[in-house]
């Protein structure tokens, strides 16, 4: 910048002032009366030696350290600049964001003009070359599987199967839905987007301990978009979230998870239904 070529221009000036005062001493006060004082130093420094007035070696270390001091401060003055160099180059860097990884941005979350504050999320980045699978699988089926155990599935619009592995099952399950969390791993060829629907298949338990749990359909409500139903608990009703599985046309329904076997819920409700605590 022309900050920095300016201090850079005053240190070059400096240090040949310096090398110019050591080979011609006294050469800046001679060169301001063009001459003249260098003609009267020739008579006057010898008397002022004899005199023991003046010391001419003391007048050369002055105007050395003068010298020194003027390049010392050109000095300052150029790293000043280029401090201030650095800091303008830091805020600029400041305003490019560099993502972790390869990916894209899958959902932005500000817009051009408004304000950003540190914490406050502002995009939402992802690589979409290595998919996983998100299920919340009931409990009664996440028990049966095993981390590595190989499933089929099937990606939206898609009819054909996909072999699908499961990476990873979380420990706890969702007190409402009575659902557990299982992440499975997508091969690396498959052709896949995210927050694509995927039907994955898990194959029921072979010892006849897994029954199909099936309720009256009117016993369903649908609340928003989250089906309940009312189970009667300690002589009170308790309203639960479940899971729908296949609705039969003769007026029963089976529930994947919400409901227990032995439980009794109540058949007929009603929105003036009301629980009491």
């Amino acid at each position: 910048s022309a900050q920095i070529s300016s201090a850079e221009a005053g240190v070059r000036n400096a240090q040949m002032q310096v090398y110019n005062e050591k080979i011609n001493p006294n050469s800046q006060s001679n060169a301001m009366l063009a001459g003249v004082p260098s003609i009267m130093g020739m008579f006057s420094d010898p008397m002022r030696s004899m005199t023991g007035e003046g010391n001419s070696s003391i007048q050369k270390q002055t105007n050395l350290f003068a010298m020194n001091t003027q390049l010392k401060t050109a000095k300052n003055a150029r790293n000043q600049a280029l401090a201030a160099l650095r800091e303008l180059d830091k805020n600029i860097s400041n305003t490019i964001i560099t993502a972790p990884f390869d990916g894209v941005i899958l959902k932005k979350m500000v817009d051009v003009g408004q304000p950003a504050q540190p914490g406050v999320p502002m995009f939402l980045y992802g690589d979409t070359k290595k998919l996983q699978i998100r299920a919340e699988v009931p409990s009664r089926l996440a028990r049966l599987l095993k981390k590595g155990m190989k499933l089929n599935a099937k990606l939206d619009q898609d009819n054909n199967l996909t072999v699908v592995t499961v990476s990873r099952i979380f420990p706890m399950a969702d007190v409402m839905g009575h659902t557990t969390t299982v992440k499975f791993k997508l091969p690396d060829d498959t052709v896949a987007s995210p927050g694509m629907y995927v039907e994955i298949m898990i194959p029921g338990s072979t010892d006849n301990s897994v029954k199909t749990l099936t309720i009256p359909t009117s016993a369903i409500i649908v609340r928003g978009s989250l089906p309940t139903v009312y189970v009667q608990k300690n002589g009170q009703l308790e309203m639960r979230l479940v899971r729908v599985g296949e609705i039969a046309d003769n007026g029963w329904s089976s529930i994947l998870s919400g409901v227990y076997p032995g439980e009794m819920v109540l058949k007929n409700p009603t929105s003036s239904t009301i629980i009491k605590k």
